[in-house]
């Protein structure tokens, strides 16, 4: 009703009767032991506590819907940003082929692709993944090996 400000739009939406719509309402108010809308013969507008009620209720069905997508998380696409970094030469030869066909498998993922000869500090400029000739000079860092027989690969987290 709040996005429609009828309850017979509402219940035409819902695909319920009006009757039903207005009856739920009325008894949600009961429970709650206040009105939520204010109703004319014209028009139906939410009241300040119902403009409150629905925020919140909006808030707790995002976190719900939040709280579902974690829970499912080994079965849905990667997204979000994953920021990487590399050394130039190295990075337009092994790792643009496949941060390109990531995007083309994963179009939700965006790639942040810093390509430099320089040691990036990782925490500092937000690098998810530095991918390095040399070993770390942190030893802090964590290190996977991805050489074999003197041909680089990438990890294959990333493959």
């Amino acid at each position: 009703m709040a996005d429609h400000a009828s309850f017979v739009g509402a219940s035409r939406k819902l695909g319920l009767s009006a009757t039903t719509v207005t009856r739920t309402v009325r008894s949600l108010e009961t429970a709650l032991g206040i009105s939520l809308f204010n109703r004319t013969t014209r028009s139906v507008h939410l009241t300040t506590e119902g403009v409150e009620f629905l925020a919140r209720c909006r808030a707790a069905i995002f976190d719900l819907d939040g709280a579902i997508a974690i829970a499912q998380g080994a079965r849905t696409a990667p997204q979000g940003v994953l920021s990487i970094t590399a050394p130039v030469i190295f990075g337009r030869v092994h790792v643009l082929p496949v941060v390109t066909e990531l995007l083309k498998a994963w179009p939700q993922l965006n790639i942040r692709l810093f390509l430099t000869d320089r040691v990036v500090h990782l925490v500092e400029e937000g690098v998810d993944l530095a991918i390095r000739i040399a070993p770390p000079q942190d030893s802090a860092l964590k290190m996977q090996k991805s050489e074999r027989s003197r041909k680089f690969l990438l990890p294959a987290q990333l493959i």
